[in-house]
């Protein structure tokens, strides 16, 4: 039984036909397809089938956005929309539409001291705990 193999041709159109109508992704069209990524997608543009993604992601960014300043938080903004938080709290703070939140002390956050400061404070305690423990071996 010989096997009959698929010119390149023949193989794009059944890479752009897995992409169209079942909605695979580029990578997984071109895997069951036997192509490239690079030769599918070059296809894909010149036949007008591409899904450009940009457009969708800032689509589902200004969604995000829209959640948020109309109550929700960062992160349910972010499920709903289908967005990466460390996107939308860029955004944000782009817009400068970042909601103050009263109840946090933004003072007490240990990632607002620098960090050279906070090494010098533990070498410090851990040098005042050893000295406090050889002194009070000595007066026992």
């Amino acid at each position: 039984m010989t096997t009959h193999k698929l010119s390149f041709d023949e193989r794009i159109d059944k890479a752009i036909a897995f992409y169209v109508t079942q909605h695979l992704s580029i990578i997984d069209s071109a895997q069951r397809a036997d192509v490239s990524k690079g030769s599918l997608t070059r296809a894909l543009k010149k036949r007008g089938v591409f899904r450009d993604r940009s457009v969708l992601c800032a689509s589902n960014l200004e969604k995000a956005i829209d959640l948020y300043v109309s109550g929700y938080s960062i992160l349910s903004a972010c499920k709903e929309a289908g967005v990466s938080n460390s996107t939308l709290s860029d955004a944000l703070y782009t817009r400068r539409l970042v909601r103050q939140d009263i109840s946090r002390k933004p003072d007490s956050s240990v990632s607002r001291i620098d960090p050279l400061e906070s090494k010098e404070s533990r070498v410090f305690r851990m040098a005042l705990s050893i000295i406090h423990q050889s002194h009070t071996q000595r007066t026992d």
